[in-house]
């Protein structure tokens, strides 16, 4: 896992995957490419999952479809614990360039009633854009 310093001004985002060159991928981007501070972890299960948002408390999570890992159970632990509620979630997949994006997931009896944003990116910097809350829709 990569530990970085306290955290400054610059936003936050913590990468959950699977481990795969995927992850390392999007990770190498956001570090070469951007001021963002970038911390990440494979997903091992809830408790550490939650530990790890308690200690870095990022500003969004981007997790990182490869196909193994349930995207739609590590949103449901958005309600399930009061720092997480007010986290965006970038979701992206490996097998399309659609990112699902979550302004504040709200999970309900076991359902996720948060629609997310579909946003297909075309380049690297609508990813990067993403993250840093600067994407525009275009119409």
């Amino acid at each position: 896992m990569l530990v970085l310093p306290s955290k400054t001004s610059q936003e936050h985002v913590f990468l959950v995957g699977e481990g795969l060159l995927f992850d390392e991928s999007i990770v190498e981007l956001l570090t070469l490419e951007t001021n963002l501070l970038v911390s990440r972890a494979i997903y091992s299960d809830n408790l550490a999952f939650l530990k790890i948002i308690e200690r870095d408390r990022p500003d969004a999570i981007l997790i990182c479809d490869s196909g193994a890992l349930d995207p739609a159970h590590i949103l449901a632990l958005f309600s399930s614990h009061p720092l997480m509620m007010g986290l965006r979630a970038v979701v992206a997949r490996l097998d399309n360039n659609v990112i699902d994006l979550y302004a504040k997931p709200i999970c309900v009896a076991g359902k996720l009633h948060s629609r997310p944003r579909r946003i297909i990116v075309k380049s690297s910097h609508d990813l990067i854009n993403i993250l840093r809350r600067k994407y525009h829709e275009q119409q």
